[in-house]
């Protein structure tokens, strides 16, 4: 296709997450799991059900923003599963890395991928929680005695539903303020103009077509 210079859009990652989620319960529930002992316990206890719609709420939010129009969709769709995991949980995950090899292995994916892109959408749940209003109090208390990057990311964590919401509500109400969309009324002066025009068509045929069509048939035979 790049011959052709033609650039086809990237699958939506909402497509690949049903895989992911049913990836995770396959490996919790095998007895030769990959995953870290504590790393499983903190997914058991994780409700993949309201997990899955947080991570399709996800989605939806970053590619309406078009961060990601230009990128392969699977890492993209494990980054966005992982952090809706732990918004579920209300904290980071232990073994982030061994957990994005994991789903990585499941749709062709590397870990450095999918961890740039978790890094990158993090970033943006965090710009975007600065415009919530009702987690300022919260933001300015969290944090100060943990690390820099363990803060940020359990941060991310609690922030994580609210910040969807205060913007999915946000969009669909610009959308109804915006209204339908009709189609433009033709006024009388557009339909007069339309008809003209339609008729100029028709005095503009050769006005002895239909006579020499008339010539051209062949005449009835009279009967003796």
């Amino acid at each position: 296709m790049d011959l052709l210079e033609l650039k086809l859009p990237s699958t939506d990652p909402s497509w690949t997450l049903p895989i992911l989620q049913r990836h995770v319960s396959q490996l919790l529930e095998s007895a030769e799991t990959p995953l870290p002992r504590d790393l499983s316990t903190s997914l058991r206890e994780i409700d993949t059900v309201q997990a899955m719609r947080t991570a399709l709420l996800l989605s939806e939010l970053i590619m309406r923003g078009g961060n990601v129009s230009n990128l392969p969709s699977p890492p993209t769709a494990c980054a966005i599963f992982i952090l809706a995991m732990e918004g579920e949980a209300l904290r980071s995950l232990p073994h982030c890395g061994e957990l994005a090899t994991a789903l990585g292995k499941r749709v062709g994916s590397s870990q450095a991928v999918i961890l740039r892109r978790y890094k990158m959408f993090y970033d943006l749940v965090e710009e975007w929680s600065q415009e919530v209003p009702w987690l300022e109090e919260t933001r300015t208390k969290g944090g100060k005695k943990a690390s820099r990057k363990t803060a940020k990311r359990v941060m991310i964590a609690r922030y994580l539903k609210d910040t969807i919401r205060y913007h999915t509500d946000t969009w669909r109400v610009k959308l109804e303020s915006a209204g339908p969309l009709n189609a433009p009324d033709l006024d009388s002066e557009s339909v007069s103009s339309l008809e003209n025009s339609s008729n100029g068509d028709v005095d503009r045929r050769d006005p002895d077509a239909s006579t020499s069509m008339q010539d051209k048939r062949p005449s009835k035979r009279r009967k003796t």
